[in-house]
């Protein structure tokens, strides 16, 4: 007999829908699984098996290069496409303002229309009531942040992926994210 539980947890994940989006947006922002299900319309045991089956960052702290990679990963390097909703709120998520989450979240739902595919672009609309910072915010996101043509980077990236294929065991030492 399955567990509806993990059947539920597993049907989020394989939608790869808003639900997903939002549920592991709010993980990194670390909500408590009762916050959680109450914004995602959830159980907290259904968010407590997905956390700890299909999006297990818990136990990794903080805004670790870790999280970056695996929860929110390229788009963050190389650009975010229209179609990186979840990649981008990850990201807000693992600045750990729940406040800034709630909002980017809020006003995605109230710019959101019957039809519409969940993209990056409903906050970009010309006529849309998303707040104007938070607009330039998204827009200011969308070019990647690491850019060919800034020596110092390509080096960083160089030695960065030199040493991720050369792991040594010992301690893991990360960058924060800081959000001005």
């Amino acid at each position: 007999m399955k567990s509806p539980k993990i059947h539920a947890a597993r049907q989020i994940s394989e939608e790869d829908g808003l639900r997903r989006a939002e549920l592991e947006s709010r993980i990194l922002v670390g909500q408590s699984d009762w916050e959680i299900a109450e914004f995602c319309n959830l159980t907290p045991e259904v968010v407590q098996v997905y956390a700890d089956l299909f999006f297990c960052v818990r136990d990794v702290p903080g805004g670790s290069d870790w999280k970056l990679r695996y929860a929110v990963g390229k788009p963050h390097f190389y650009g975010y496409q229209d179609h990186n909703l979840r990649q981008m709120w990850n990201w807000f998520g693992m600045t750990g303002q729940q406040e800034v989450l709630n909002l980017v979240i809020a006003s995605y739902y109230a710019e959101l229309k019957p039809g519409d595919e969940p993209t990056l672009s409903v906050y970009l609309r010309p006529t849309s009531s998303v707040d104007l910072r938070l607009q330039a915010l998204i827009a200011e996101l969308i070019p990647p942040s690491i850019q060919p043509s800034n020596r110092w980077e390509e080096e960083f990236m160089f030695y960065s992926m030199s040493i991720r294929r050369n792991r040594t065991p010992g301690p893991v030492i990360s960058l924060g994210l800081i959000i001005c």
